[in-house]
């Protein structure tokens, strides 16, 4: 498999944290389960392979569409890779998708939509033109249909998004009331703001953000100090980290680095 990224035009940059694609023949088992663990964004992903297929309950995984948008997830989700890949998708930055979908992003919430529901005629188009054509003319097309979406909302998302930088890259924020205080605004707007905005409550992408920081510590590292992260990492003991982590992916921290999944490999911390 050959994953890479590539950067957004200055215009869409705001926005989007940047395009992927990730094609060849897949060198995992189509049996195999493999699961996505949460990072705080929302993807448009386009796939002009076969579908994957998607976990849905009581056993059953049903097939992902073939263009559809990810909302925010809480928890993992578990797929089966088809034996082929040729997928390009879209990062949204953590507000960035409500440019150009336009309703409250907790409506999608751990959901995955078929994105022609929302853009129906003007969507199916766009595959139709991207499916055949080389990587850089997808790029050009799928720009000009994401600056045409976002003229429609005219939306200033300067405050959500001084909040989420300020959780990303400013000194470890743990709390809403700590994230609070530090914009000088109520709790409650906060919350209602990420709810609207960026699809969740802010506990839960402060959550999230933290256990990212947390598997981008570990990757490739063969020891690792559970109490000392844990503790770094603004949990109360190594308990509430284990929780946490098995809530997050499914796993404790020592199953989790003996399964070394595929698919988390290429995507964690992207």
């Amino acid at each position: 498999m050959n994953y890479f990224e590539i950067k957004p035009n200055k215009f869409l940059l705001p926005y989007i944290n940047c395009y992927w694609t990730l094609n060849g023949k897949s060198d995992l088992y189509y049996d195999n389960t493999e699961r996505v663990l949460p990072d705080g964004c929302i993807e448009l992903i386009i796939n002009f392979e076969k579908p994957f297929e998607q976990y849905c309950g009581n056993g059953k995984f049903e097939k992902q569409p073939s263009a559809f948008i990810v909302g925010q997830i809480k928890n993992y989700k578990l797929l089966k890779p088809s034996c082929n890949f040729d997928m390009i998708g879209i990062r949204f930055k953590p507000a960035g998708a409500f440019k150009f979908l336009n309703f409250p992003l907790d409506e999608i919430s751990s959901q995955t939509v078929d994105a022609e529901l929302i853009w129906g005629n003007d969507l199916k188009v766009l595959q139709e033109k991207m499916s055949d054509a080389k990587l850089s003319r997808r790029i050009f097309l799928l720009e000009n249909f994401l600056l045409e979406k976002s003229l429609i909302n005219k939306t200033n998302l300067k405050f959500i998004d001084a909040s989420v930088n300020l959780i990303n890259y400013g000194k470890p924020i743990f709390t809403v009331e700590k994230l609070a205080a530090k914009l000088e605004i109520s709790k409650r707007q906060i919350e209602r703001n990420f709810k609207q905005f960026v699809g969740i409550p802010p506990k839960t992408f402060l959550k999230i953000r933290r256990l990212q920081n947390v598997f981008k510590h570990i990757q490739n590292k063969k020891q690792i100090d559970w109490l000392t992260l844990s503790y770094i990492s603004g949990y109360y003991d190594q308990s509430h980290f284990i929780n946490d982590f098995r809530e997050f992916s499914g796993m404790n921290p020592s199953e989790y680095l003996s399964s070394k999944e595929s698919l988390v490999d290429y995507f964690i911390n992207k």
